[in-house]
Protein backbone atom coordinates (compact mmCIF):
# COMPACT_ATOMS: atom_id res chain seq x y z
CA UNK A 1 0.00 0.00 0.00
CA UNK A 2 2.84 2.38 0.89
CA UNK A 3 4.52 1.68 -2.48
CA UNK A 4 1.22 2.39 -4.33
CA UNK A 5 0.86 5.77 -2.59
CA UNK A 6 4.43 6.72 -3.51
CA UNK A 7 3.91 5.84 -7.19
CA UNK A 8 0.55 7.66 -7.31
CA UNK A 9 2.03 10.83 -5.79
CA UNK A 10 4.94 10.77 -8.23
CA UNK A 11 2.56 10.36 -11.15
CA UNK A 12 0.56 13.38 -10.03
CA UNK A 13 3.73 15.46 -9.83
CA UNK A 14 4.70 14.44 -13.38
CA UNK A 15 1.23 15.32 -14.73
CA UNK A 16 1.28 18.68 -12.93
CA UNK A 17 4.74 19.47 -14.33
CA UNK A 18 3.64 18.60 -17.84
CA UNK A 19 0.60 20.85 -17.54
CA UNK A 20 2.73 23.72 -16.29
CA UNK A 21 5.22 23.28 -19.14
CA UNK A 22 2.56 23.13 -21.85
CA UNK A 23 2.56 26.26 -24.07
CA UNK A 24 -0.35 28.59 -23.50
CA UNK A 25 -2.98 28.19 -26.19
CA UNK A 26 -3.63 30.77 -28.88
CA UNK A 27 -6.80 32.81 -28.57
CA UNK A 28 -9.25 34.07 -31.20
CA UNK A 29 -10.87 37.49 -30.97
CA UNK A 30 -13.93 38.40 -33.02
CA UNK A 31 -14.74 41.83 -34.46
CA UNK A 32 -18.11 42.76 -35.95
CA UNK A 33 -19.98 45.93 -36.92
CA UNK A 34 -22.28 46.77 -34.04
CA UNK A 35 -20.05 45.02 -31.52
CA UNK A 36 -18.90 46.66 -28.31
CA UNK A 37 -15.24 47.25 -27.44
CA UNK A 38 -16.11 46.44 -23.83
CA UNK A 39 -17.08 42.90 -24.88
CA UNK A 40 -14.66 39.99 -24.42
CA UNK A 41 -14.32 39.48 -28.19
CA UNK A 42 -15.98 36.09 -28.43
CA UNK A 43 -18.08 35.18 -31.43
CA UNK A 44 -21.20 35.69 -29.30
CA UNK A 45 -19.96 39.01 -27.88
CA UNK A 46 -17.57 40.60 -30.44
CA UNK A 47 -15.73 43.87 -30.13
CA UNK A 48 -16.36 46.65 -32.64
CA UNK A 49 -12.85 47.76 -33.62
CA UNK A 50 -9.62 46.23 -34.81
CA UNK A 51 -7.69 48.27 -32.23
CA UNK A 52 -9.76 46.81 -29.38
CA UNK A 53 -9.14 43.27 -30.63
CA UNK A 54 -5.42 44.03 -30.85
CA UNK A 55 -5.37 45.29 -27.27
CA UNK A 56 -7.17 42.19 -26.00
CA UNK A 57 -4.72 39.98 -27.87
CA UNK A 58 -1.82 41.81 -26.26
CA UNK A 59 -3.34 41.34 -22.82
CA UNK A 60 -3.86 37.59 -23.30
CA UNK A 61 -1.07 35.15 -22.57
CA UNK A 62 -0.15 32.68 -25.27
CA UNK A 63 0.37 33.04 -28.99
CA UNK A 64 -0.08 33.20 -31.89
CA UNK A 65 -3.44 34.93 -31.59
CA UNK A 66 -6.04 35.42 -34.34
CA UNK A 67 -8.36 38.36 -35.02
CA UNK A 68 -11.41 37.44 -37.11
CA UNK A 69 -13.36 40.21 -38.84
CA UNK A 70 -17.02 39.64 -39.67
CA UNK A 71 -18.33 40.99 -42.99
CA UNK A 72 -19.05 44.70 -42.98
CA UNK A 73 -17.46 48.14 -43.02
CA UNK A 74 -15.01 49.34 -40.38
CA UNK A 75 -14.21 53.07 -40.44
CA UNK A 76 -11.23 54.50 -38.56
CA UNK A 77 -10.56 57.98 -37.21
CA UNK A 78 -6.87 57.24 -36.59
CA UNK A 79 -4.28 54.82 -38.00
CA UNK A 80 -4.01 51.41 -36.30
CA UNK A 81 -0.51 50.52 -35.10
CA UNK A 82 1.15 47.20 -34.33
CA UNK A 83 4.58 46.60 -32.80
CA UNK A 84 6.81 43.77 -31.62
CA UNK A 85 4.26 42.71 -28.99
CA UNK A 86 1.98 41.67 -31.86
CA UNK A 87 4.37 39.17 -33.44
CA UNK A 88 2.60 36.04 -34.62
CA UNK A 89 -0.76 37.77 -35.03
CA UNK A 90 -3.16 36.79 -37.81
CA UNK A 91 -5.86 39.20 -39.02
CA UNK A 92 -8.36 37.52 -41.33
CA UNK A 93 -11.85 37.87 -42.69
CA UNK A 94 -14.48 35.47 -41.45
CA UNK A 95 -16.01 34.83 -44.88
CA UNK A 96 -14.41 34.48 -48.33
CA UNK A 97 -14.28 37.33 -50.79
CA UNK A 98 -12.57 39.96 -48.59
CA UNK A 99 -15.98 41.24 -47.49
CA UNK A 100 -14.62 42.60 -44.22
CA UNK A 101 -13.70 46.15 -45.28
CA UNK A 102 -11.19 48.16 -43.26
CA UNK A 103 -11.28 51.86 -44.18
CA UNK A 104 -8.40 54.21 -43.42
CA UNK A 105 -10.77 57.08 -42.76
CA UNK A 106 -14.25 58.16 -41.78
CA UNK A 107 -17.43 58.13 -43.81
CA UNK A 108 -18.65 61.49 -45.09
CA UNK A 109 -22.38 61.89 -44.48
CA UNK A 110 -24.98 64.65 -44.47
CA UNK A 111 -24.88 65.30 -48.21
CA UNK A 112 -27.18 68.00 -49.60
CA UNK A 113 -27.55 69.26 -53.13
CA UNK A 114 -25.68 72.57 -53.51
CA UNK A 115 -25.82 73.82 -57.11
CA UNK A 116 -26.99 71.85 -60.11
CA UNK A 117 -25.38 68.41 -59.97
CA UNK A 118 -22.92 69.38 -57.23
CA UNK A 119 -23.52 68.20 -53.67
CA UNK A 120 -21.74 69.13 -50.47
CA UNK A 121 -21.34 67.68 -46.98
CA UNK A 122 -19.84 69.00 -43.73
CA UNK A 123 -16.32 67.95 -42.73
CA UNK A 124 -14.18 69.08 -39.77
CA UNK A 125 -12.35 72.35 -40.26
CA UNK A 126 -8.59 72.19 -39.90
CA UNK A 127 -8.32 68.59 -41.10
CA UNK A 128 -7.29 68.74 -44.73
CA UNK A 129 -7.23 65.70 -46.97
CA UNK A 130 -6.04 65.20 -50.53
CA UNK A 131 -7.78 61.97 -51.48
CA UNK A 132 -11.50 61.22 -51.51
CA UNK A 133 -12.62 57.60 -51.80
CA UNK A 134 -15.97 56.83 -53.43
CA UNK A 135 -17.14 53.22 -53.35
CA UNK A 136 -13.55 52.03 -53.01
CA UNK A 137 -12.18 54.18 -55.83
CA UNK A 138 -10.15 57.37 -55.89
CA UNK A 139 -12.22 60.36 -57.02
CA UNK A 140 -10.67 63.11 -59.16
CA UNK A 141 -9.85 66.38 -57.45
CA UNK A 142 -11.38 69.27 -59.44
CA UNK A 143 -8.70 70.39 -61.87
CA UNK A 144 -7.77 72.16 -65.05
CA UNK A 145 -7.27 70.79 -67.60
CA UNK A 146 -9.78 68.06 -66.87
CA UNK A 147 -7.72 65.39 -68.61
CA UNK A 148 -4.92 64.89 -71.12
CA UNK A 149 -1.20 65.54 -70.96
CA UNK A 150 -1.31 68.75 -68.90
CA UNK A 151 -0.91 71.26 -71.71
CA UNK A 152 -3.43 74.00 -72.40
CA UNK A 153 -5.01 74.35 -68.97
CA UNK A 154 -4.25 78.05 -68.68
CA UNK A 155 -1.42 77.62 -66.13
CA UNK A 156 2.21 78.38 -67.03
CA UNK A 157 5.46 78.08 -65.05
CA UNK A 158 7.41 81.26 -64.30
CA UNK A 159 11.17 81.08 -63.82
CA UNK A 160 14.45 80.24 -65.54
CA UNK A 161 14.20 79.16 -69.16
CA UNK A 162 16.86 76.47 -68.66
CA UNK A 163 15.57 72.98 -68.00
CA UNK A 164 16.08 71.41 -64.56
CA UNK A 165 16.25 74.87 -62.95
CA UNK A 166 14.00 75.39 -59.89
CA UNK A 167 10.85 77.43 -60.45
CA UNK A 168 8.57 78.69 -57.70
CA UNK A 169 5.95 80.81 -59.48
CA UNK A 170 3.13 80.18 -61.93
CA UNK A 171 0.87 82.46 -63.92
CA UNK A 172 -2.89 82.01 -64.26
CA UNK A 173 -5.49 83.87 -66.33
CA UNK A 174 -6.48 87.17 -64.78
CA UNK A 175 -10.10 86.07 -64.36
CA UNK A 176 -8.89 83.41 -61.89
CA UNK A 177 -7.29 85.89 -59.48
CA UNK A 178 -10.15 85.90 -56.99
CA UNK A 179 -10.57 82.15 -56.74
CA UNK A 180 -9.87 80.47 -53.38
CA UNK A 181 -6.50 78.67 -53.55
CA UNK A 182 -6.33 77.74 -49.87
CA UNK A 183 -6.66 73.99 -50.57
CA UNK A 184 -5.23 74.03 -54.09
CA UNK A 185 -2.32 71.95 -55.40
CA UNK A 186 -0.16 72.17 -58.50
CA UNK A 187 0.67 68.84 -60.13
CA UNK A 188 3.67 69.32 -62.45
CA UNK A 189 5.78 67.02 -64.58
CA UNK A 190 9.50 67.71 -64.69
CA UNK A 191 11.02 69.21 -67.82
CA UNK A 192 12.22 65.71 -68.67
CA UNK A 193 8.73 64.19 -68.17
CA UNK A 194 10.38 61.41 -66.16
CA UNK A 195 8.96 62.39 -62.78
CA UNK A 196 6.31 64.65 -61.29
CA UNK A 197 5.94 66.88 -58.25
CA UNK A 198 2.96 68.21 -56.30
CA UNK A 199 3.17 71.69 -54.83
CA UNK A 200 1.12 73.84 -52.49
CA UNK A 201 0.04 77.36 -53.43
CA UNK A 202 1.85 79.62 -50.94
CA UNK A 203 0.55 82.98 -52.16
CA UNK A 204 -2.57 83.41 -54.32
CA UNK A 205 -2.35 85.18 -57.68
CA UNK A 206 -1.50 88.88 -57.55
CA UNK A 207 -2.89 91.60 -59.81
CA UNK A 208 -0.84 90.19 -62.69
CA UNK A 209 -2.02 86.62 -62.12
CA UNK A 210 1.32 85.46 -60.62
CA UNK A 211 1.14 82.96 -57.73
CA UNK A 212 3.95 81.59 -55.58
CA UNK A 213 4.22 77.83 -55.05
CA UNK A 214 6.50 75.65 -52.93
CA UNK A 215 8.87 75.31 -55.88
CA UNK A 216 10.92 72.69 -57.64
CA UNK A 217 11.31 71.22 -61.09
CA UNK A 218 8.12 72.57 -62.62
CA UNK A 219 7.85 71.90 -66.33
CA UNK A 220 5.20 73.03 -68.83
CA UNK A 221 2.83 70.08 -68.21
CA UNK A 222 0.67 71.32 -65.33
CA UNK A 223 -2.60 70.53 -63.60
CA UNK A 224 -4.00 73.04 -61.11
CA UNK A 225 -6.24 71.24 -58.63
CA UNK A 226 -8.47 71.85 -55.65
CA UNK A 227 -10.26 75.02 -56.79
CA UNK A 228 -14.04 74.94 -56.58
CA UNK A 229 -14.54 76.79 -59.87
CA UNK A 230 -12.81 73.88 -61.63
CA UNK A 231 -15.43 71.38 -60.41
CA UNK A 232 -17.19 71.10 -63.75
CA UNK A 233 -17.74 67.42 -64.57
CA UNK A 234 -19.00 64.19 -62.96
CA UNK A 235 -16.59 62.36 -60.65
CA UNK A 236 -14.78 65.47 -59.41
CA UNK A 237 -14.55 66.74 -55.85
CA UNK A 238 -13.14 69.74 -53.99
CA UNK A 239 -12.45 70.59 -50.35
CA UNK A 240 -13.20 74.01 -48.87
CA UNK A 241 -11.51 73.49 -45.54
CA UNK A 242 -12.06 76.93 -44.07
CA UNK A 243 -15.78 76.61 -44.77
CA UNK A 244 -15.90 73.04 -43.46
CA UNK A 245 -17.41 71.48 -46.59
CA UNK A 246 -16.43 68.95 -49.23
CA UNK A 247 -18.07 69.24 -52.66
CA UNK A 248 -18.72 66.36 -55.07
CA UNK A 249 -20.39 65.78 -58.44
CA UNK A 250 -21.46 62.11 -58.54
CA UNK A 251 -20.82 60.13 -61.68
CA UNK A 252 -24.25 58.61 -61.19
CA UNK A 253 -26.93 58.53 -58.54
CA UNK A 254 -26.69 60.57 -55.36
CA UNK A 255 -23.83 60.62 -52.81
CA UNK A 256 -26.06 59.56 -49.94
CA UNK A 257 -26.27 56.15 -51.63
CA UNK A 258 -22.50 55.82 -52.01
CA UNK A 259 -19.77 55.03 -49.49
CA UNK A 260 -17.66 58.20 -49.46
CA UNK A 261 -14.65 58.31 -47.15
CA UNK A 262 -12.19 61.03 -46.17
CA UNK A 263 -8.83 59.49 -45.15
CA UNK A 264 -7.20 60.42 -41.86
CA UNK A 265 -3.55 59.75 -42.62
CA UNK A 266 -0.98 58.72 -45.20
CA UNK A 267 -0.47 55.48 -43.25
CA UNK A 268 -3.34 53.30 -42.09
CA UNK A 269 -2.19 49.87 -40.87
CA UNK A 270 1.27 50.39 -39.39
CA UNK A 271 3.49 47.44 -38.48
CA UNK A 272 6.59 48.84 -36.83
CA UNK A 273 8.91 46.71 -34.76
CA UNK A 274 10.77 48.07 -31.77
CA UNK A 275 14.10 47.87 -33.62
CA UNK A 276 15.87 45.88 -36.32
CA UNK A 277 17.15 43.59 -33.56
CA UNK A 278 13.63 43.15 -32.18
CA UNK A 279 11.34 43.31 -35.21
CA UNK A 280 7.67 42.53 -35.42
CA UNK A 281 7.48 39.18 -37.18
CA UNK A 282 5.23 36.42 -38.50
CA UNK A 283 2.16 38.60 -38.99
CA UNK A 284 -0.50 37.49 -41.50
CA UNK A 285 -3.23 39.60 -43.13
CA UNK A 286 -5.64 37.35 -45.00
CA UNK A 287 -8.90 37.85 -46.90
CA UNK A 288 -9.78 41.44 -45.98
CA UNK A 289 -10.27 44.66 -47.93
CA UNK A 290 -8.06 47.59 -46.96
CA UNK A 291 -9.39 50.82 -48.40
CA UNK A 292 -8.08 54.36 -48.47
CA UNK A 293 -5.24 56.48 -47.16
CA UNK A 294 -4.25 60.08 -47.83
CA UNK A 295 -1.87 61.77 -50.23
CA UNK A 296 0.43 64.67 -49.30
CA UNK A 297 0.00 68.41 -49.58
CA UNK A 298 3.49 68.56 -51.14
CA UNK A 299 5.26 65.64 -52.80
CA UNK A 300 8.67 65.66 -54.49
CA UNK A 301 11.02 62.79 -55.31
CA UNK A 302 14.39 62.92 -53.62
CA UNK A 303 17.80 62.89 -55.26
CA UNK A 304 19.23 59.57 -56.42
CA UNK A 305 15.87 57.75 -56.16
CA UNK A 306 15.68 58.34 -52.39
CA UNK A 307 12.16 58.81 -51.04
CA UNK A 308 12.23 61.71 -48.55
CA UNK A 309 9.06 60.58 -46.77
CA UNK A 310 8.07 56.93 -47.42
CA UNK A 311 4.36 56.31 -46.93
CA UNK A 312 2.04 53.36 -47.38
CA UNK A 313 -1.56 52.44 -46.61
CA UNK A 314 -0.01 49.28 -45.15
CA UNK A 315 3.34 50.41 -43.76
CA UNK A 316 6.00 48.10 -42.35
CA UNK A 317 9.39 48.84 -40.80
CA UNK A 318 11.57 46.61 -38.64
CA UNK A 319 9.44 43.72 -39.83
CA UNK A 320 10.18 40.11 -40.82
CA UNK A 321 7.96 37.47 -42.40
CA UNK A 322 4.87 39.58 -43.06
CA UNK A 323 2.32 37.73 -45.20
CA UNK A 324 -0.42 39.61 -47.05
CA UNK A 325 -2.64 37.32 -49.11
CA UNK A 326 -6.11 37.13 -50.65
CA UNK A 327 -6.74 40.81 -49.92
CA UNK A 328 -8.04 43.82 -51.80
CA UNK A 329 -5.95 46.98 -51.32
CA UNK A 330 -7.77 49.93 -52.86
CA UNK A 331 -7.38 53.71 -53.27
CA UNK A 332 -4.18 54.27 -51.29
CA UNK A 333 -3.02 57.87 -51.32
CA UNK A 334 0.61 56.89 -51.84
CA UNK A 335 1.75 53.25 -51.87
CA UNK A 336 -0.66 50.43 -51.11
CA UNK A 337 2.15 48.50 -49.37
CA UNK A 338 5.39 50.13 -48.24
CA UNK A 339 8.06 48.05 -46.48
CA UNK A 340 10.70 50.52 -45.35
CA UNK A 341 14.33 50.09 -44.30
CA UNK A 342 14.63 46.85 -42.28
CA UNK A 343 12.14 44.40 -43.80
CA UNK A 344 12.93 40.79 -44.64
CA UNK A 345 11.31 37.68 -46.08
CA UNK A 346 7.87 39.21 -46.55
CA UNK A 347 5.34 37.69 -48.95
CA UNK A 348 2.70 39.56 -50.95
CA UNK A 349 0.52 37.10 -52.83
CA UNK A 350 -2.83 36.70 -54.57
CA UNK A 351 -4.02 40.24 -53.88
CA UNK A 352 -5.95 42.80 -55.91
CA UNK A 353 -4.20 46.19 -55.70
CA UNK A 354 -5.86 49.11 -57.48
CA UNK A 355 -5.63 52.89 -57.75
CA UNK A 356 -2.69 53.57 -55.48
CA UNK A 357 -1.48 57.15 -55.69
CA UNK A 358 2.12 56.04 -56.20
CA UNK A 359 3.08 52.34 -56.29
CA UNK A 360 1.21 49.15 -55.60
CA UNK A 361 4.11 47.53 -53.71
CA UNK A 362 7.28 49.39 -52.69
CA UNK A 363 10.28 47.84 -50.91
CA UNK A 364 12.50 50.71 -49.75
CA UNK A 365 15.94 49.83 -48.39
CA UNK A 366 18.41 52.24 -46.84
CA UNK A 367 20.13 54.68 -49.22
CA UNK A 368 23.75 53.94 -49.91
CA UNK A 369 25.07 56.77 -47.76
CA UNK A 370 22.47 56.39 -45.01
CA UNK A 371 21.66 54.28 -42.00
CA UNK A 372 23.44 53.20 -38.82
CA UNK A 373 25.90 50.82 -40.51
CA UNK A 374 29.65 50.34 -40.65
CA UNK A 375 29.81 48.37 -43.90
CA UNK A 376 27.82 47.93 -47.12
CA UNK A 377 27.17 44.31 -46.17
CA UNK A 378 25.52 45.37 -42.90
CA UNK A 379 23.28 47.83 -44.76
CA UNK A 380 21.65 45.03 -46.78
CA UNK A 381 18.57 44.79 -44.56
CA UNK A 382 15.65 44.96 -47.01
CA UNK A 383 15.67 41.61 -48.80
CA UNK A 384 14.27 38.17 -49.39
CA UNK A 385 10.73 39.19 -50.36
CA UNK A 386 8.28 37.37 -52.64
CA UNK A 387 5.68 39.26 -54.67
CA UNK A 388 3.69 36.68 -56.58
CA UNK A 389 0.31 36.19 -58.19
CA UNK A 390 -1.04 39.71 -57.65
CA UNK A 391 -3.25 41.79 -59.93
CA UNK A 392 -1.97 45.39 -59.77
CA UNK A 393 -3.84 47.96 -61.82
CA UNK A 394 -4.22 51.71 -62.39
CA UNK A 395 -1.65 53.06 -59.93
CA UNK A 396 0.28 56.32 -60.11
CA UNK A 397 -2.91 58.32 -59.63
CA UNK A 398 -0.98 61.17 -57.94
CA UNK A 399 2.66 60.49 -58.91
CA UNK A 400 3.75 60.59 -62.53
CA UNK A 401 6.45 57.95 -62.02
CA UNK A 402 4.02 55.54 -60.37
CA UNK A 403 4.33 51.82 -60.91
CA UNK A 404 3.04 48.41 -59.97
CA UNK A 405 6.09 47.16 -58.05
CA UNK A 406 9.21 49.08 -57.06
CA UNK A 407 12.34 47.93 -55.21
CA UNK A 408 14.99 50.39 -54.05
CA UNK A 409 18.15 49.02 -52.45
CA UNK A 410 16.34 45.74 -51.90
CA UNK A 411 17.67 42.46 -53.23
CA UNK A 412 17.37 38.70 -53.18
CA UNK A 413 13.69 39.00 -54.06
CA UNK A 414 11.30 36.94 -56.16
CA UNK A 415 8.78 38.66 -58.43
CA UNK A 416 6.64 36.18 -60.34
CA UNK A 417 3.31 35.81 -62.15
CA UNK A 418 1.92 39.26 -61.38
CA UNK A 419 -0.46 40.95 -63.79
CA UNK A 420 0.26 44.68 -63.94
CA UNK A 421 -1.52 47.24 -66.10
CA UNK A 422 -2.25 50.93 -66.68
CA UNK A 423 0.75 52.50 -64.97
CA UNK A 424 2.06 55.96 -65.91
CA UNK A 425 5.70 54.90 -66.14
CA UNK A 426 6.81 51.45 -64.95
CA UNK A 427 5.29 48.04 -64.49
CA UNK A 428 8.20 46.85 -62.33
CA UNK A 429 11.06 49.15 -61.30
CA UNK A 430 14.30 47.99 -59.68
CA UNK A 431 16.55 50.82 -58.49
CA UNK A 432 19.88 51.27 -56.82
CA UNK A 433 22.35 54.02 -57.72
CA UNK A 434 24.30 54.45 -60.94
CA UNK A 435 28.06 54.78 -60.71
CA UNK A 436 28.18 58.45 -61.76
CA UNK A 437 25.98 59.31 -58.76
CA UNK A 438 28.53 58.14 -56.20
CA UNK A 439 29.50 61.76 -55.71
CA UNK A 440 31.09 61.48 -52.30
CA UNK A 441 33.67 58.92 -53.41
CA UNK A 442 33.59 57.10 -50.07
CA UNK A 443 31.07 55.23 -47.95
CA UNK A 444 31.48 53.24 -44.73
CA UNK A 445 35.15 54.23 -44.72
CA UNK A 446 35.77 52.61 -48.11
CA UNK A 447 36.79 54.38 -51.26
CA UNK A 448 34.30 53.71 -54.05
CA UNK A 449 35.72 52.62 -57.39
CA UNK A 450 34.27 51.14 -60.54
CA UNK A 451 35.49 47.71 -59.49
CA UNK A 452 33.85 47.73 -56.05
CA UNK A 453 30.80 49.98 -56.48
CA UNK A 454 28.52 46.97 -56.90
CA UNK A 455 29.30 46.04 -53.29
CA UNK A 456 27.22 49.05 -52.24
CA UNK A 457 24.18 48.24 -54.37
CA UNK A 458 21.72 45.65 -53.08
CA UNK A 459 19.00 45.76 -55.75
Amino acid sequence: MRLYRTIHAAARLVVTALLLCRPLAAATFHVAPGGDDANPGTIEAPVESLAAARDKARATAGAPHVIVLAPGRYFHGTPVGFDSRDSGLTIRGAEPGAVAELYGGLEVTGWKRWKGNIWRAPVPKGKRFYNLIVDGKTATMAQTPNAGSGYGGGVKPIGPAETWKPRDHISVPLEWRNYDYDDAQLFAFHDSNWFSETHAILDPPDANGIARVTGGNIGPRLFLRGVLEFLDEPGEWCLKNREGFVYYWPKEGTPDRQVIVRPVGERFLVFQGDSSERPIENVTIDNVSIVGSDFSKVWKPGDDNILPDPQGMVFGENIDNLLIKNCRLLAAGQCAIMLNHHAQNCRIGNNLIMQAGFAGVYMNGWPIFGGPFDSPEASNVNKGHTVEGNFIYDCGKFVGAGCGIQFYQSGGNTIARNEIGQMPRYGISYKGLCYVSFRRGEAFGRKITWDNHWDFIHS
